[in-house]
């Protein structure tokens, strides 16, 4: 198939844009032209085809879908950057989505629309006790949730074959860049928060196998990694304080809940066959990554544990906090 792949240099978008190729689909990726994106579009040569463009502009939309039999849209904003700048954002994750359905939607026949909504719409409560399924009540906590929990309803409404993946948390063995601002937040979670893991792999996976798998067309899929990759929030943290050589103190941590939930992923599975990670393999595969810098991680380790118990609320006794928004002093302008 002629594939378009929205927000193609991210990390998903670039597992996405391999696991086409590797299928076999010609692939047409739109992004914003800058520095980073231009670089892997470089590396990958006549492989793609690049068409850049801002997703908020329906006409560079309209250009990019015209020919193409499916689409998979990468391209959106996460927390906190959804919270910081609220109105900038909606018009990414909800204006672009809905110019993306449209333009679709002018194409002839069934063309498959893949779009990776998230496990967050369920709210901190749904996972008590029992896994999130597909006809759990979804609900919008904060301004991510909210815009997810739109795009789900204009797909469900328009013409198209569209496929709902509510994802887990997703992962791989590349570490990520610093945000304060994110371990603000982590550090006031509990760490029994429950938390189901997918590799970034086999979410690209999921996504591919969608759009020739008529079975999944129109279905609200929960995409995960499965049991072995059903953990704690604790688990999670712990993982990446192995990797940087941390030992940091239970007191570090708060007890605010989360929407993050484990997953019945059963019929998403047998559909798409695309769990092959384990949540330790993931581990393993970023411990390989650090290998021999590890001696200078816990050289430095002892710097960077005050640096990081610094940004911890529960650790300098302040209000417990719970949600992005509550932490909007931090916020950049």
């Amino acid at each position: 198939m002629h594939v378009l792949l929205t927000g193609a240099f991210g990390t998903l978008g670039v597992a996405t844009m391999d696991e086409l190729l590797r299928q076999g689909h010609s692939v047409r990726c739109f992004d914003i032209p800058n520095k980073a994106n231009s670089k892997i579009a470089k590396k990958l040569g006549t492989s793609i085809e690049v068409v850049w463009g801002d997703i908020t502009d329906s006409e560079a939309v309209n250009k990019a879908v015209k020919g193409c039999e499916a689409v998979i849209h990468n391209a959106a904003v996460i927390p906190p950057g959804t919270e910081i700048h609220p109105e900038r954002v909606e018009k990414i994750n909800v204006e672009g989505t809905r110019n993306l359905i449209r333009a679709l939607e002018k194409e002839p026949g069934d063309r498959p629309f893949v779009y990776p909504s998230s496990i967050s719409v369920f709210g901190t409560e749904v996972a008590k006790g029992s896994l999130a399924t597909a006809d759990s009540p979804a609900v919008g906590t904060d301004r991510y949730t909210e815009q997810k929990i739109v795009c789900e309803k204009m797909l469900r409404e328009s013409d198209l074959a569209w496929v709902i993946m509510r994802v887990g948390v997703v992962l791989s063995g590349n570490a990520n860049n610093f945000d304060p601002l994110v371990f603000r937040l982590l550090f006031e979670l509990s760490p029994d928060n429950p938390l189901e893991t997918i590799h970034t792999e086999d979410a690209a996976l999921a996504q591919v196998n969608a759009i020739t798998k008529r079975e999944a067309w129109r279905k609200t899929l929960l995409i995960g990694g499965g049991a072995d990759n059903q953990i704690k929030q604790g688990d999670m943290l712990g993982s990446l304080f192995e990797v940087l050589a941390l030992d940091m103190p239970a007191k570090a941590f708060g007890k605010s809940p989360y929407y993050t939930c484990w997953m019945d992923t059963s019929e998403s599975q047998a559909l798409l066959q695309y769990q092959r990670h384990s949540f330790e393999e993931i581990h393993q595969e970023l411990m390989a990554r650090v290998g021999f810098f590890r001696w200078l991680l816990k050289i430095l380790s002892p710097i960077t544990r005050r640096m990081l118990l610094r940004l911890s609320g529960p650790w300098n006794g302040d209000p417990p906090r719970g949600k992005w928004i509550e932490f909007k002093e931090y916020f950049p302008s």
